[in-house]
């Protein structure tokens, strides 16, 4: 695989992580927020919170689209990204024994 699409890919992943970080550090608020019979502007805060989540992930899904990973190897188009670059890498390794 290019050296860009594998810089581009390692970006992606970096984003993916930041975001599994961020649905766990919202799912911890919203159970402190219960257990903390916060108000319910407490809620609607955080509803506001998980709608630019929504975003930010649909923007993540919007960049590794862009790639064009699965126009350039369409067999991986219904495989995990973490995977996906596990693959180029192997491939790559294989084409520079």
């Amino acid at each position: 695989a290019p050296m860009w699409l594998k810089k581009e890919l390692d970006s992606v992943l970096a984003i993916q992580g930041e975001m599994e970080a961020l649905d766990q550090a919202i799912g911890n608020l919203r159970a402190q927020l219960t257990k903390a019979d916060a108000p319910k502007n407490s809620f609607k805060l955080l509803s506001s919170l998980q709608q630019m989540q929504e975003e930010f992930k649909d923007r993540g899904e919007a960049l590794y689209s862009l790639l064009n990973v699965h126009d350039s190897f369409p067999q991986l188009a219904s495989i995990d990204l973490k995977l996906v670059c596990i693959l180029l890498a192997a491939r790559d390794l294989k084409i520079n024994i």
